[in-house]
């Protein structure tokens, strides 16, 4: 996603904010910890405390789309289309790397049916779910894909809101929240319901996501305003508070699995505020060290790796969850960087062998 940061209040300067990245970073492995988490104790300290994970990836995206410069209605549906295509490339792109990783781990290591693989992937239930829940059912290595599914409809529905003129719409759009908060927290507590909303009718593009993208859009308008620099202190201080509120609140709803609260929704909104206005430096550097989706590529390939190290070697993540996860994040860094050496390798073979045969041709 294109980074464009506002610097004086007024000029448009195009370099990538590395606090951000760096950010994004920590909420992939935050996103690892919670997904580890599944296999150790409900009341494990991560568990709780770090729930801005989803919501700070949203916000990021959010604070992201939003460029000074482009304000008319149809500027915006073209932008908001440009942000459908590329979440629909990289959907596409995971799904289909993530099931090749589980055809290899699954299939010819563990020895697990590939044809009851397939058999789920084109099934009219997995279809179905994606697109009305967006959440891939029974997708063992790729159901935290939903994240995806769920952006690629909501730039699809911010394509569809400029286009008809209700930009003003999206302001109001992080009041979906509270859909997601009723459901999968506050509903637990009213007379008479005793089950829970399951996740995948809350966690998708209406609920969740668009919601979160409005947040960052939002943040970002409000900081082309002529705002002091010590106002990033006081909302910085606000997130740690949020922060460590959210532990006290997610314990307190006692989901077993705690779910997204609001204290970390505005935990999240107030980092992402508040590293906005650190100065721009080692934006090359970075991009060459790291990249700039790493964040992304670590989230998509997070859960093939530590799941096939979990059945595959055994590794239990019950104590030192942690270290472990951080260390998985490091691999999925050092195997996402092979794979791609690899393709970059491929790619170049194969244009080489094309070219070559095309000027024998000649």
């Amino acid at each position: 996603m294109e980074s464009v940061a506002l610097e004086d209040n007024k000029t448009v300067v195009k370099k990538r904010n590395v606090s951000i990245d760096l950010y994004k970073i920590a909420l992939a492995w935050f996103v690892i910890l919670i997904h580890a988490g599944h296999f150790t104790s409900p009341n494990n300290f991560w568990l709780y405390a770090i729930r801005i994970a989803v919501p700070g990836f949203l916000i990021v995206s959010g604070f992201f789309f939003f460029k000074e410069d482009v304000t008319s209605d149809e500027d915006l549906a073209k932008r908001a289309f440009k942000f459908f295509l590329t979440s629909l490339k990289f959907t596409l792109i995971a799904f289909l790397t993530v099931m090749l990783l589980e055809i290899i781990f699954r299939g010819f290591i563990l020895h697990n049916s590939i044809a009851d693989m397939f058999n789920t992937w084109f099934s009219g239930d997995y279809f179905r779910s994606i697109f009305v829940t967006n959440w891939p059912v029974n997708n063992f290595y790729g159901y935290h894909l939903w994240y995806l599914i769920a952006a690629t409809v909501a730039y699809l529905i911010l394509y569809i809101l400029f286009k008809l003129k209700l930009k003003k719409v999206v302001f109001f759009l992080p009041l979906l929240f509270f859909g997601f908060f009723f459901f999968s927290l506050w509903l637990k507590y009213v007379p008479g319901q005793s089950t829970v909303v399951p996740a995948s009718n809350t966690r998708n593009a209406f609920f969740m996501v668009l919601p979160g993208i409005a947040i960052g859009y939002d943040l970002a308008y409000l900081r082309k305003l002529k705002i002091p620099w010590w106002t990033a202190l006081i909302v910085g201080a606000a997130g740690v508070g949020f922060f460590l509120l959210q532990y006290r609140e997610a314990k307190h709803y006692d989901l077993g699995v705690p779910e997204t609260t609001v204290s970390a929704v505005l935990a999240a909104s107030c980092f992402v505020f508040a590293l906005d206005f650190i100065p721009r430096f080692g934006g090359k550097i970075y991009n060459i060290l790291v990249g700039k989706n790493i964040a992304f590529f670590i989230y998509v390939y997070h859960v093939p790796i530590y799941r096939f190290l979990y059945e595959y070697y055994k590794i239990e993540v019950k104590d030192n969850l942690a270290i472990k996860t951080f260390l998985v994040a490091i691999g999925s860094y050092f195997v996402i960087h092979f794979l791609y050496i690899f393709i970059m390798f491929v790619i170049e073979k194969l244009k080489f062998c094309f070219s070559k045969n095309h000027s024998e041709e000649a």
